[in-house]
């Protein structure tokens, strides 16, 4: 396989990485300690653990594909590949921006945390079922989104059982 054709079907990864960042930042909001942490600080966990994430995920990829094309990768593939990562970054913004300005508006710092892990609920479910319009039938996309509902609920289930 070229590498030419294994960046094309990494670029199909993008919204994997997307749910990726938002299973993320949805964990990260599901242990964190309001009581005991500031906003700041759990911004910080949750960029921290989106950026080993996105490290991580691009160090493998870049390996299988070098193993893939046996022969190694230019600057250019090697930036293609770790750009197609970033987007994990974009699907915190929602989530983060959500908790900063309800706390903003006068909400416990708690329930702050509370609000942007329900938006990580409701964006999981709700971009999976816009990423497959168009793609087989109504009842899988039903299928997919409840799926992907349901991993958030479990971050929910995650908070409960940790406090």
């Amino acid at each position: 396989m070229t590498s030419t054709r294994l960046l094309q079907r990494r670029t199909g990864h993008r919204l994997g990485g997307y749910v990726y960042g938002l299973v993320i930042v949805g964990a990260t909001f599901a242990i964190a300690r309001p009581h005991a942490q500031t906003a700041r600080s759990i911004f910080a966990d949750a960029l921290v653990a989106v950026l080993v994430y996105i490290m991580t995920h691009g160090y493998v990829h870049v390996i299988e594909m070098r193993v893939d094309v046996e022969r190694p990768l230019t600057r250019a593939e090697i930036w293609t590949v770790m750009s197609h990562e970033l987007v994990m970054l974009g699907a915190i913004t929602v989530p983060v921006a959500v908790m900063v300005v309800t706390y903003a508006f006068g909400a416990t710092l708690e329930d702050a945390v509370t609000v942007a892990l329900w938006v990580v609920v409701v964006q999981l479910g709700v971009t999976t079922w816009l990423a497959t319009y168009g793609i087989g039938s109504w009842r899988g996309r039903v299928l997919y989104a409840s799926f992907a509902t349901a991993l958030g609920l479990a971050l929910i289930m995650l908070k409960v059982a940790t406090h």
